[in-house]
């Protein structure tokens, strides 16, 4: 039950920061819309207040001025979140091929402990020596292990490698790698995405490792298998939307060490969160107040 409660724990920290820096992302989009289309309306002289709706220097030239400040300012959030969302696809390819090109057939032990945890036809076999295992794909993501992985760990450890990406599988972490990256990126100017994009980068392997650990019964082979792991993969593309069993890997020794309360980590500092949630506020509320 503990084991479960604090999968729960970091799962719902992770679900947490994805969706909170969508809502983020969502929301300045929103009040730089309202503001772009207010700012038209009253260039066009269709609204007029007495109050406030930047008509307090009532002057076209001010107004202009806003409008074209909004629009270079959505313009540069768009274009940072596709160029991020491009450069991800293309080296998405990249790897795929790459991939492709070193692919093999499953050897039979690995086949039956893949089939064994319902993975059947999401394991990608590799021939590369160096050691890794790693979740890709954006629709339909995969599982890629490689050889000098099968090598170098016993089968409790794989095991619990294997059940670690199946978590990612489960809950389609690559794509949300993929937007979540793309949006921290656009919304550059708020530190706050920054944050959550972290917390959300964190969280996520902390709950795979949870998973593992309550499938296993014990931390043994996840451990075991992360020591072997680390002095010896190699780097992979940086902008691949991937998720690996060496993700946050300080944090995931700690929990190992420690346990789930020695790792625990603020998603956001709360001033952050509090000044950027009235800041959107008050500026939605000074394009839309007093518009009649």
């Amino acid at each position: 039950m503990k084991t479960t409660a604090n999968y729960n724990n970091h799962h719902y920290r992770a679900l947490l920061s994805f969706y909170g820096l969508l809502g983020l992302f969502s929301g300045v989009l929103g009040v730089l819309g309202v503001g772009i289309y207010q700012d038209w309306l009253l260039m066009g002289h269709r609204l007029t207040s007495a109050r406030i709706c930047l008509t307090f220097l009532r002057s076209h030239l001010w107004y202009l001025a806003v409008l074209v400040s909004l629009v270079a300012l959505l313009a540069v959030i768009l274009g940072r979140f596709s160029f991020s969302l491009g450069g991800q696809l293309a080296s998405s390819r990249r790897l795929a091929t790459q991939i492709a090109g070193v692919r093999e057939p499953l050897p039979g032990d690995l086949s039956g402990l893949v089939t064994r945890l319902g993975l059947t036809d999401r394991v990608f076999y590799t021939g590369d020596e160096a050691p890794y295992a790693f979740t890709c794909g954006l629709v339909r993501s995969r599982v890629v292990l490689s050889r000098g992985l099968l090598a170098s760990l016993d089968q409790d450890e794989l095991e619990a490698v294997l059940l670690h990406e199946k978590y990612h599988l489960s809950h389609y972490d690559p794509l949300k790698v993929y937007l979540g990256r793309a949006m921290a990126r656009g919304l550059f100017l708020i530190p706050l995405a920054g944050f959550l994009w972290r917390g959300y980068a964190q969280a996520k392997e902390l709950a795979a490792d949870r998973h593992a650990i309550g499938q296993m019964g014990d931390d043994l082979g996840l451990s075991s298998a992360l020591w072997k792991m680390i002095p010896r993969t190699r780097e992979l593309p940086v902008n691949v939307p991937l998720v690996g069993a060496l993700g946050a890997v300080e944090l995931r020794i700690t929990q190992l060490v420690g346990g789930p309360a020695a790792a625990r980590f603020p998603i956001a500092p709360g001033r952050q969160v509090a000044a950027t949630v009235a800041v959107l506020l008050l500026a939605l509320t000074f394009f839309t107040a007093s518009c009649a």
